[in-house]
């Protein structure tokens, strides 16, 4: 139920004593971090009376800067007045729930302020546990795991606050509501509190719930913010992605991505150039999808370079359909490295490892195959598999639309015109499989691409490196017929 407006007249005078002592006039709550106007009206929604002994159920979010973090550290500090007050914050994974900006980089300087004197709480950076004198608490759980729901199956809070709530799995935000529970003389109204933007797995979830269905929700985003600078914030999220402008710019809570979303042929197009520039190359590599299962599955070989600055290019990819691709891992090493025999390469190899057993016996039988050639300096690296390869692939598509990557329009390794059938299968390319034939070469390039992203990686790590300083000898192709299986 999507709240634009919220009738503050309505409000009983308990409820807005109740605004002004435990917000207003909270010492735990700086002055310059009192809520704004839309700030307040989902604090007076979770302080209501109940109704029906139903708990207080609400959503707070839509694109990005509009305030949750600092709302949902209001809404954790509010009680700590209380001695019996116990409330929940939530994120996916410890990083982000102790991360910079976050509710519990907040609270920590707000509660943990020597200015409050015997006020002041303790904190446990190792528990995630902050504590007033008075025995009042605010934990901090991550719940990056469905069976991670399990954490909270004895406890009790008077309020829980899941931040990006869009990001947990639906099961979890369901079964934590067990530990929403109060005793008879607690004067504090339950209430969950879901702050996010759409996008996560439990989008539907909350769609569902709160943006179509019974429950409260209040749209908070940059266009509320009146501290923030809105014309330039919104050119500035004009630099996402299309999928991440639809979440964190529109809010658009019944977006989902389709095919054709993610790699644009316009932009595909746009980043084709002749020759590289005259700019040292750094790094030199292929990413990898290789497919041993011997029922002739496609294999993709993409290269990547990466010059001084940080832009990167795709300068060939080799494609095959056969049940050998060990065999056309030799032939591309070769050609890639026409001096390997002195132990002289150009190129790393990163391949993604396949899951379970038979990734196992792939990863023996590659570097069985490779062994000459490791054994004089070659460097190949597996990179675990991942479940969702539309995810993994986004950050290569805003370097795309960002005019971050370039393709070079040249026959690869074999004399080969390979560009026509990458830009197909990368407009194809969808968060549904049924939609699309193959995703080898998106898989290979997300691999190499991911790879050079890495900020520890800035230079090629083989053990004997050609000098880089000569961009030109990468586009320089010879054409030969192929020699393995076809």
């Amino acid at each position: 139920m999507e709240i634009q407006k919220y009738n503050i007249k309505s409000l009983s005078r308990r409820e807005v004593l109740l605004f002004d002592e435990s917000i207003c006039k909270n010492p735990y709550i700086p002055k310059n971090r009192k809520p704004y106007p839309r700030q307040s009206w989902s604090i007076f929604e979770v302080n209501k009376p109940l109704i029906d002994d139903e708990p207080n159920t609400v959503l707070v979010g839509a694109g990005g800067y509009g305030g949750k973090t600092i709302l949902g550290s209001q809404l954790a500090a509010q009680h700590m007045d209380i001695p019996d007050y116990t409330c929940l914050v939530t994120r996916k994974n410890r990083k982000e729930l102790k991360g910079t900006d976050s509710i519990w980089e907040n609270l920590k300087d707000w509660l943990c302020d020597p200015s409050l004197g015997n006020l002041r709480c303790s904190k446990n950076e190792t528990d995630l546990v902050i504590k007033a004198p008075n025995g009042a608490a605010i934990y901090f759980k991550p719940f990056d795991e469905e069976d991670s729901k399990q954490k909270v199956k004895s406890e009790s809070y008077s309020r829980i606050i899941n931040d990006e709530a869009s990001e947990l799995k639906p099961r979890v935000l369901k079964f934590i509501f067990r530990s929403l529970r109060n005793a008879d003389d607690n004067p504090i109204s339950p209430a969950m509190i879901n702050l996010s933007n759409p996008g996560g797995p439990a989008t539907d979830y909350l769609v569902e719930e709160f943006v179509d269905g019974p429950y409260p929700y209040f749209p908070l985003d940059w266009r509320h913010n009146p501290f923030i600078n809105k014309k330039v914030y919104s050119k500035t999220l004009n630099k996402l992605d299309f999928i991440d402008i639809q979440y964190q710019k529109l809010g658009n809570w019944h977006y989902k991505p389709a095919k054709g979303d993610l790699f644009p042929e316009k932009i595909l197009e746009d980043c084709r150039i002749n020759t590289l520039p005259p700019v040292r190359i750094v790094r030199n590599i292929r990413g990898i999808d290789i497919a041993i299962t011997k029922t002739g599955d496609w294999s993709a070989f993409v290269k990547w370079l990466q010059d001084e600055r940080g832009h990167k290019y795709i300068a060939d990819v080799v494609r095959i359909q056969t049940e050998y691709p060990e065999d056309t891992f030799c032939e591309v090493v070769e050609k890639d490295n026409p001096s390997w025999r002195t132990g002289s390469f150009n190129t790393d190899y990163y391949i993604e490892k396949g899951v379970a057993e038979s990734g196992v016996l792939a990863k023996r039988l590659i570097l069985g195959v490779l062994e000459d050639y490791i054994e004089q300096g070659l460097s190949v690296t597996f990179i675990p598999p991942v479940i969702n390869k539309f995810t993994r692939a986004r950050p290569m598509a805003l370097d795309f639309k960002n005019n971050n990557i370039s393709i070079l329009n040249n026959p690869n390794i074999f004399g080969e015109d390979w560009i026509p059938d990458f830009i197909t299968e990368y407009k194809d390319f969808g968060p549904d499989p049924k939609d699309y034939d193959h995703d080898d070469q998106v898989d290979g390039g997300s691999v190499g691409f991911n790879e050079l992203n890495k900020p520890t990686n800035t230079i090629s790590t083989g053990s004997k490196r050609n000098d880089f300083a000569e961009p030109k000898g990468f586009h320089e192709r010879q054409k030969h017929k192929r020699g393995f299986h076809r």
